[in-house]
């Protein structure tokens, strides 16, 4: 029969000497006692003097997402070269066509004729 998940702890007990405990639910105050459950059904009585902090469980990482520095434009026919030896396949977009100009039709330049020296005498 499978097992239930069990609940998210609901706070965080640390002691002075490092130990963290889980918690099922919020810890009781009983005069200078201090009364609570673990994630594992586990019961304790503790003197509020050997308790550093009680509050929230630490949220858990994310990973952060990883860029490569292979894909930047630069580099990006080293990247798809690499792609391809692993057997992958990027597709890569056609190349655009050069784009019509739409210009009016420009005068003809005509050249000028050389400049022609004579020796002065």
């Amino acid at each position: 029969m499978p097992e239930a998940p069990s609940p998210a702890p609901t706070s965080r007990l640390t002691l002075r000497n490092g130990t963290v405990y889980l918690l099922r639910e919020p810890p009781r105050v009983s005069g200078s006692r201090v009364v609570f459950t673990t994630m594992d059904g586990q019961l304790y009585s503790m003197d509020q003097s050997e308790i550093e902090s009680i509050g929230a469980p630490r949220p858990t990482r994310t990973p952060r997402p990883y860029y490569s520095t292979e894909d930047s434009r630069a580099l990006g026919a080293l990247a798809r070269r690499d792609r391809e030896a692993r057997g992958l396949r990027a597709e890569v977009s056609p190349r655009r066509a050069p784009a019509a100009r739409n210009r009016a039709p420009s005068k003809k330049r005509t050249r000028k004729p050389a400049r022609v020296t004579t020796p002065r005498a």
